[in-house]
């Protein structure tokens, strides 16, 4: 009679261990070098050039749909920069929810307001929620993909990064 309580306790204990484990593993976004594309199933982004200044960051991205013969939605694709300070700023990003039809893609320009943008800011891409009614995916979820950009990693064959032009009285200086 005992023995269907301890297997009872074991599979709790069990389960528990590997959900924790998946929650754990899941939470991490994939980490992109360069200007590397990253696909979301069928739905692919990579950035292109990054435009870093003084109170904003704006990153133009290429969107690509690998799909062979159906036209395709995002599901709930997000974006955010990652400031100097360590700040998410960003959210869902309406251009870069479009349809795609079969191997087409598009120049989606994407500019993030903040007051510490540093030297290397990151861009941080999500695409789905599980269930996406829910809104889980909003916040970073076990439920989102996630992947990670270093914005002054993006090489000159994939793209650049910028700096601003910073002007003082009459003197202008790339800083």
């Amino acid at each position: 009679m005992r023995w269907p309580r301890v297997l009872g306790g074991v599979l709790v204990v069990v389960l528990a261990v590997v959900g924790f484990i998946a929650v754990a593993h899941e939470s991490s976004p994939a980490q992109e070098s360069g200007g590397h594309e990253h696909c979301f199933a069928e739905w692919c982004i990579a950035p292109r050039s990054t435009t870093i200044g003084i109170q904003s960051v704006t990153v133009s991205v290429l969107v690509r749909s690998d799909a062979k013969q159906a036209s395709q939605r995002p599901d709930h694709p997000q974006a955010w920069v990652i400031d100097g300070a360590g700040r998410q700023i960003g959210g869902p990003q309406p251009s870069l929810g479009g349809v795609l039809e079969a191997g087409d893609s598009y120049i989606a320009n994407l500019t993030f307001s903040t007051s510490e943008p540093g030297t290397c800011p990151k861009l941080l891409v999500a695409e789905g929620g599980w269930p996406s009614f829910l809104g889980l995916g909003y916040a970073s979820s076990p439920f989102t993909a996630r992947v990670e950009w270093r914005l002054c990693e993006v090489d000159a064959g994939a793209g650049k990064v910028q700096l601003a032009p910073i002007q003082v009285g009459s003197i202008v200086s790339n800083l």
